[in-house]
């Protein structure tokens, strides 16, 4: 009898180490895993998230019952303040500023919130509201799937323009240092150059295919992808292509821009890169798994989420980038990571919001 124990506690044994080393080289594939910081979680919900955007102290999103929720990291401790808002979907980037809140929902409602206050005002549009709204000047500006850019008092709600663009707006306007004009690409093609004293078109480019996401703005050029593949960059001066390539059919994304490169941000395991000035291909980042839209990083050092939820850095070399497998949350993910100080934070698609904590306080 005891010598059946002995064979099969050793079995047991056995088939738990087979099984532990299949796990470890399942979770490391051709990277090497990082245990240089340390994960964990937010919140966990069962509704999701909108946009996470950066704020002074934290971070702030929508989410899909209607609330704001503002997470601070100024204590020893994150804090969670929840506002309920609405009973619409809020998927839109939201604005801080003044102590405010603004926001458009999926009902084509756009909300001014103040905490220990509530409804400042709102305005319906004509249609949902998908995109971010920016302050400039002494208005708030924010688009609507109803193919209308508006312009509102922050104070008082009144509207003061209305500027048809002639295809939804999915994303949030973008704004030139000076503040005098915005830019938007939209669902018609076109990218536009608006004059934020009078609300008056200024300039279109037409590149016959949707763009989804906000332009971005470096140093006097505009950078967007469209949905028919291509890469392009635009002097916002001259009001001019200065290159454009070609990548993946299909994108529903911005992409990201440091210093010297433009990553697309195409749909798959590999995301082409160009230098950003003259547009030439210096390399690409690799995942063994779809990635989420990559939002953070440097010149030499970016971070993204897989579809599944692997954190990885790429440290660059030349034109390689050698990639780190830094923590698996082991969830969906659409959207890619944000960092805040030494935080990097996913939201998942069903409501939870996860941190990775580097210990290297000085990474980018």
């Amino acid at each position: 009898m005891l010598y059946k124990i002995i064979i099969c506690v050793g079995l047991a044994l056995g088939l738990a180490l087979i099984i532990l080393s299949f796990r470890d080289r399942d979770i490391q594939g051709t990277a090497p895993v990082s245990r240089a910081g340390r994960s964990g979680q937010l919140q966990l919900d069962t509704v999701p998230l909108g946009v996470l955007t950066p704020v002074a102290d934290g971070v702030v999103a929508g989410n899909s019952r209607g609330e704001i929720r503002h997470f601070s990291f100024n204590g020893d401790e994150p804090s969670l303040a929840v506002y309920s808002v609405c009973s619409n979907a809020i998927s839109a980037a939201v604005l801080s500023w003044e102590g405010c809140y603004f926001v458009g929902d999926e009902n084509g409602v756009f909300h001014a919130f103040q905490s220990g206050i509530g409804e400042r005002w709102s305005y319906r549009t004509g249609n949902q509201i998908t995109g971010g709204a920016i302050f400039s000047g002494d208005l708030i500006w924010v688009g609507s799937h109803d193919c209308t850019l508006y312009a509102f008092d922050p104070v008082s709600g009144v509207c003061r323009h209305q500027v048809e663009c002639g295809g939804q707006i999915n994303a949030t306007p973008v704004l030139d240092p000076e503040q005098r004009h915005l830019f938007l690409g939209n669902c018609d093609g076109k990218l536009r150059r608006i004059e934020i004293r009078t609300g008056n078109i200024t300039g279109e480019l037409d590149f016959e295919s949707p763009i989804p996401a906000q332009p971005v703005l470096v140093d006097g050029t505009l950078y967007i992808q469209t949905h028919g593949g291509e890469l392009i960059a635009v002097d916002a001066t001259a009001w001019k292509v200065r290159w454009r390539r070609d990548i993946q059919a299909g994108s529903v994304s911005a992409p990201f821009v440091t210093g010297t490169i433009t990553v697309a941000n195409v749909t798959g395991k590999i995301l082409p890169i160009f230098d950003r000035k003259s547009g030439d291909p210096i390399g690409s980042l690799e995942a063994d798994e779809p990635l989420s839209p990559i939002q953070t990083g440097s010149d030499s050092i970016l971070y993204g989420v897989t579809r599944r939820g692997k954190l990885y850095r790429w440290n660059r070399e030349g034109r390689i980038w050698h990639r780190t497998m830094l923590t698996d949350f082991q969830v969906d993910c659409r959207s890619g990571c944000l960092r805040q100080g030494n935080l990097l934070l996913v939201a998942d698609d069903g409501g939870g919001l996860f941190y990775y904590l580097e210990e290297n306080r000085d990474a980018p």
